[in-house]
């Protein structure tokens, strides 16, 4: 399956702004996630959890994939600054086309690098 970057991004702006104890069916359902398949942020979810962006579990039962999430890690917060901005975000997406990027691992470098040159340019640094 591929990771959908826009899926991944959304649901961490969505998961931002949910108070401490997270309702999972409250974020897959939010209106800023209809146009993704559940599957999709299924998918997203699970690599967000393995990146270690989200504190959470991944469940697999027989009837499905189940997810508990905790928060946003540290990390997450840090990565979610770097893609905030749509600006950058749509540069950070062009870059990682045009390098075959398809990972969080391999998108977070780019991120942070995308985020570090606007922050140097408006900050004339």
């Amino acid at each position: 399956m591929k990771l959908s970057f826009d899926a991944m991004r959304d649901l961490l702006f969505v998961i931002e702004d949910q108070p401490r104890d997270i309702d999972i069916n409250k974020v897959v359902y939010d209106r800023r996630l209809e146009s993704f398949d559940k599957s999709d942020l299924g998918y997203a979810l699970e690599k967000l959890i393995e990146a270690r962006l989200l504190n959470g579990k991944v469940y697999t039962t027989k009837s499905g994939i189940l997810f508990s999430i905790d928060s946003i890690s540290t990390d997450g917060h840090e990565f979610l600054d770097n893609i905030r901005n749509d600006t950058n975000w749509n540069k950070i997406k062009g870059m990682a086309s045009e390098k075959g990027v398809g990972t969080i691992k391999g998108l977070a470098p780019i991120a942070t690098g995308v985020a570090t040159a606007w922050l140097k340019n408006h900050l004339n640094l």
